[in-house]
């Protein structure tokens, strides 16, 4: 195997065609992975990262790309140098480029043993548990086993089945609560819920009518005040996400839910869909509506539509949250994999200070388990 490394993001934009076409064998690639969504992420975030993409190629052929930056990252042994998945938190899941990742990923773990270092800690995070085991085997080679982390579980949704099927399925209590939250709102004002896709004759449609009324509800929502950035209208992610909106579109990978309540938006669900899995990216309702349960109403009505949609997934995102256990069909594990160098003070460090943490993982984790 031959590596290349990509320092500029300029330069990296060169193997568009080739990331696309990798991407297609990627499996369970997810719209973060996408070229165009890292050029996008890059843009706004990547003034204080330094990338480190490596272009994996065998008899003169790219056959899968690892894609990495370094960036500081504050942590109880101090400010450490990182080196991992330029995801940044936005998705559920991210890896290597490519129809075989572990060995894109061996032939990254082995340049990265070549060449100088300026990291402390290798962190893949995002990594599912059904991947550990490959995971672990790449490492190898470079005579390195990994600490793994639990990460909180990702709820799912399996939506090929029959909606009828899935909702006898959900909890006769919950289903109550779902006939009691439609009437309630019913009893405040009439209910219509609208649900755009920017897919087959819609595409390249941004609807920024839509995406303007989830703006305004995002600021009537608890988030209006949230200081996380966890929010659409946050005056750091809030031109971020909108350019990403814009390229959504594009791809027809957006999936808008917006419910009405006498012509007044009470709540929304943003999501990103793309290769058959619809992903949650923000959810909020106005809490004029809170007594209506508008939320609830609102994931009732959406789910209906994702069923009856191509699709063959929901990823509700990572979380303990009660209202994802009651509509989720699977949870998965997911876990973050951790190699500190060897020659860092601040790495190792931080390996001893993280050996009595309670989500270190001392034996092969689950794959998924049933919720």
């Amino acid at each position: 195997m031959h590596v290349i490394e990509v320092n500029e993001i300029e330069c990296l934009l060169s193997y568009r065609d080739e990331w696309t076409r990798l991407l297609a064998v990627t499996p369970k690639a997810r719209f973060f992975q996408t070229l165009e969504w890292l050029e996008i992420y890059w843009r706004h975030f990547g003034g204080d990262q330094r990338l480190r993409t490596l272009v994996v190629c065998d008899d003169g052929h790219i056959v899968g790309v690892l894609p990495l930056a370094v960036k500081n990252t504050a942590t109880r042994g101090g400010t450490v140098r990182t080196l991992g998945y330029p995801l940044d938190g936005w998705g559920t899941s991210y890896g290597p480029i490519g129809g075989n990742g572990p060995i894109v990923l061996a032939a990254g773990l082995e340049h990265l043993q070549r060449t100088p270092r300026d990291w402390d800690i290798l962190e893949l995070d995002w990594t599912l548990g059904d991947q550990i085991e490959a995971i672990l085997e790449a490492f190898q080679p470079v005579r390195v086993r990994p600490q793994l982390f639990a990460r909180d579980d990702i709820s799912l949704i399996n939506l090929a089945q029959p909606w009828d099927h899935y909702w006898s399925g959900l909890h006769s209590k919950h289903r109550n609560n779902i006939r009691r939250a439609e009437r309630k709102l019913a009893g405040i004002g009439a209910i219509e819920t609208l649900h755009y896709r920017s897919s087959g004759a819609n595409q390249g449609n941004a609807r920024w009518d839509l995406y303007s009324q989830c703006e305004t509800v995002s600021r009537k929502s608890w988030q209006g005040t949230s200081t996380t950035g966890n929010t659409l209208t946050h005056e750091r992610v809030r031109p971020f996400l909108r350019d990403v909106h814009e390229l959504a579109a594009r791809m027809g990978a957006v999936s808008l839910h917006l419910l009405t309540v006498d012509g007044e938006p009470g709540a929304f669900s943003y999501n990103y869909a793309f290769r058959g899995t619809e992903f949650g990216l923000r959810m909020a309702y106005d809490r004029k509506f809170k007594t209506g349960h508008a939320g609830t109403v609102l994931m009732h009505r959406m789910l209906q539509d994702a069923f009856a949609s191509p699709h063959s997934l929901m990823d509700l995102g990572e979380g303990d949250s009660r209202y994802k256990h009651a509509w989720r069909t699977q949870a998965v594990a997911s876990v973050r994999v951790c190699h500190y160098a060897s020659t860092s003070l601040r790495g190792q460090t931080l390996r001893w200070m993280r050996r009595l943490s309670k989500s270190l993982l001392t034996i092969d984790p689950p794959s998924s388990v049933s919720g």
